[in-house]
């Protein structure tokens, strides 16, 4: 069950995410890609915290997307709640203190994301494949390796179906 303190902080983890990636991410991009911070927030807190936790900061953090980036309502928060479940779906088949399934699960999650994304914006009308190959794959990586930054901090701090986790206290 969320209480008002858990509601708080992921808003602010929510608000700095998306003035990271609509600021810095967005004005120095690596090889032509910016990463989704907002989608590494999500499949963070899905694995962490399971199906609703997943689902519901997906649809948050998606809500904030086609709010303040999109210009197709909907997309990002049909996107993202899926991104959620999936991750907190896989989030139950795994070792948790194992740091190694989680920048895989992000990898593959946000290909699965960016193509959802991709087709819901243009159809079957683009090179999926070009695009794939020059965007999707450089954009999983990125956020893999920021995932891999910020795995440990919501895993000991912001695990919200762990009794110990400082979100609880």
């Amino acid at each position: 069950m969320w209480c008002l303190k858990k509601v708080i902080v992921y808003f602010i983890i929510l608000i700095i995410a998306l003035v990271l990636q609509i600021t810095i991410f967005s004005a120095y991009p690596l090889y032509a890609v910016s990463p989704d911070i907002m989608l590494v927030v999500v499949i963070l807190t899905g694995i962490v915290s399971g199906l609703e936790s997943g689902s519901g900061i997906g649809l948050a953090a998606g809500s904030l997307q086609d709010v303040f980036i999109s210009f197709f309502p909907g997309i990002y928060s049909f996107t993202k709640i899926i991104s959620g479940f999936i991750a907190g779906f896989l989030g139950k088949l795994i070792f948790k203190e194992n740091y190694f399934f989680p920048p895989l699960i992000i990898f593959f999650i946000t290909i699965l994301h960016s193509t959802l994304v991709l087709f819901l914006k243009e159809g079957l009308v683009i090179d999926f494949w070009e695009i794939t190959y020059s965007i999707i794959i450089l954009e999983a990586a990125y956020n893999a390796v920021i995932g891999i930054l910020l795995y440990p901090v919501f895993y000991k701090y912001l695990n919200l179906g762990d009794k110990e986790s400082w979100i609880n206290v």
